[in-house]
């Protein structure tokens, strides 16, 4: 939030923007802001170029951060056996001691789907909603199945909120709701096909392939995470012995 108030607060003229005649050709608001405010202040906006430097190492370790997970996740849904080739992304390298192929599927795959980006913002547009729609539902689904659940019927963790579990749990899912709603809304005015936001049409192809998976013949053979640690409780009797 403060990063967008001070982006905001920043702009010089607004018709400027997203102008094609504007330092950036409209390409990049936000790269545009900062050159209009350098140049309105010292007379040169050739000091945003340094500025602009922190977005990119901080894009850098997200995408880093974003790589890790993602490959760890497919390397457990391998693991796991739900995916198709999964003796290949399941497979650890013993020099690493990780996920080698399952890092590469993934970089590959971001590779592709970035590739769209360079000639359209549009398509880049959809991408990043795509991710940010796909969190967010990660997150509702588990806290909305929270909510529904009775409080006999749910085994707390180590570690909760007591209660103000269920009023923390509940803005969650509210704020959760309001991002996938924002990030749905198309970013283009006016409408049009070129225009249009695909990031719901692409997650909705997602839950449909994913869901009629799981319909057809998933649920008759997935039988859940595959155990490759102790129990806590196995591994604690042993440390005391």
């Amino acid at each position: 939030i403060s990063f967008l108030l001070s982006v905001t607060f920043s702009i010089q003229d607004p018709l400027r923007v997203l102008s094609p005649d504007n330092a950036v050709a409209g390409g990049n608001p936000v790269f545009g802001i900062a050159w209009d405010a350098f140049a309105a202040r010292y007379g040169s906006g050739l000091g945003s170029l340094g500025l602009m430097v922190v977005p990119l190492v901080c894009s850098l370790f997200c995408g880093n951060a974003c790589v890790t997970s993602t490959s760890r996740i497919l390397y457990a849904f391998a693991r796991d056996g739900a995916v198709p080739l999964s003796s290949v992304w399941g497979r650890v390298n013993q020099r690493f001691e990780a996920p080698v192929n399952a890092v590469w599927a993934v970089v590959t795959l971001c590779f592709i789907l970035g590739l769209p980006s360079l000639h359209s913002y549009v398509a880049f547009a959809a991408i990043t909603s795509i991710g940010v729609i796909g969190l967010y539902i990660s997150y509702l689904i588990p806290i909305g199945l929270r909510l529904l659940a009775r409080d006999e019927d749910y085994t707390r963790g180590p570690f909760n909120l007591g209660r103000f579990s269920r009023i923390i749990a509940a803005i969650a899912f509210c704020w959760a709701l309001f991002a996938v709603v924002m990030f749905i809304l198309p970013q283009v005015y006016p409408v049009t096909a070129a225009s249009l936001n695909y990031a719901p049409v692409a997650v909705g192809v997602v839950l449909l392939v994913a869901g009629g998976w799981w319909v057809i013949g998933a649920r008759t053979w997935f039988d859940g995470p595959r155990k490759t640690v102790e129990d806590e409780e196995d591994f604690a009797l042993d440390v005391k012995e």
